[in-house]
């Protein structure tokens, strides 16, 4: 990849895991190469990748699953509750 001169650039490269165990964490290494007035300057960065154990899909979302169950029982007992109502207003109308 080239820069131009002063540019700044976010880059993001995919690292497939081919043997690594869940937990394990393995150095990453930059280098970045450039020429100044004739003159070859280069400058090397490093960082930690850890590796993480695979989610289900249900491990991703179980907070929604938990909030839409907890609205969906809600719900539920909203039309209990109306239903309720509604059998004693109308034995109140009709009488005994």
């Amino acid at each position: 990849m080239k820069l131009a001169a002063w540019e700044e650039r976010t880059v993001s490269v995919p690292i497939v895991n081919r043997t690594a165990l869940p937990g394990s964490r393995y150095p990453v290494f930059a280098l970045v190469q450039y020429d100044d007035e004739g003159v070859h300057q280069a400058v090397a960065g490093q960082g930690m990748v850890s590796i993480e154990a695979p989610h289900s899909f249900f491990e991703r979302w179980r907070l929604w699953f938990g909030i839409a169950a907890g609205v969906l029982v809600a719900a539920w007992l909203g039309v209990l509750l109306m239903w309720a109502i509604g059998s004693r207003a109308r034995r109140a109308e009709t009488g005994p």
